[in-house]
This record gives structure tokens, sequence and C-alpha cells, in this order.
């Protein structure tokens, strides 16, 4: 029966592999911070016109109140959908540096057996 083998180039495949991921999946956490920053903004703004409302009502800061929590709802999906997309970032970095290591570790081995 012939030992499996790992060309140490795939080795360097996989490590390029998992840095890429890795930068994906900054990327995307990146992506989900800004969005969470901009949320935050969002409902600082939407709580300063209802105060507003509350001390003077009128129908422009009415509708522009309705209008930011129509946004701030669109950008909650949106917020949600980058967590998502970060998760899957993260889920795809893990397996591919497990994947890059688990093969140092076989290639060392086959190493250190054939001294």
């Amino acid at each position: 029966m012939q030992q499996p083998t790992i060309n140490p180039g795939r080795l360097d495949a996989l490590q390029t592999i998992s840095h890429r991921e890795k930068s994906a999946m900054q990327a995307a956490q990146d992506e989900v911070s800004a969005k969470m920053d901009r949320a935050a903004t969002m409902r600082r703004d939407i709580q300063n016109i209802q105060r507003q409302i509350d001390r003077a009502p009128g129908e422009n800061l009415t509708k522009r109140l309705a209008a930011l929590k129509a946004d701030q709802k669109r950008l909650d999906k949106k917020i949600e959908e980058a967590n998502y997309q970060a998760e899957i970032a993260r889920e795809r970095y893990v397996c591919a540096s497990r994947l890059a290591k688990n093969c140092a570790d076989f290639l060392s081995n086959q190493q250190e057996a054939s001294r």
C-alpha cells in the first residue's frame, strides 16, 4: 500500500487561500462595523427628530422621522445580511486555516518519519 503524500507546493497554495480568506473575513467584519456605526448615527438622528416633534410638532419633521425609520429598517436588513456574510467568511477562514495547518503537520510528520 502506498503512503499518502502531499506536495509541499500545495501547502503554499493552502496558506495563500487561508490568508485570502482571512482578508475576506476582516473586510466583512469591517463592513458590519461600518453599517453598525451608521445605524447608531441614524438612531441618534431619529431620537433628535422625535424630541423636536415632541417640542413643536410639524409635518416636515413627521415626514422626516417616517423616512428615517424606513431607512433604519432597510439598514437593519443590510446589517443582518452583512452579519450573515461575515459569519460565512469566518467559517471559510477557519476551514482554510485548519486545512493548511493539518497539511503542514502532515508534511512535518512525513519529514520526521523519513529521517
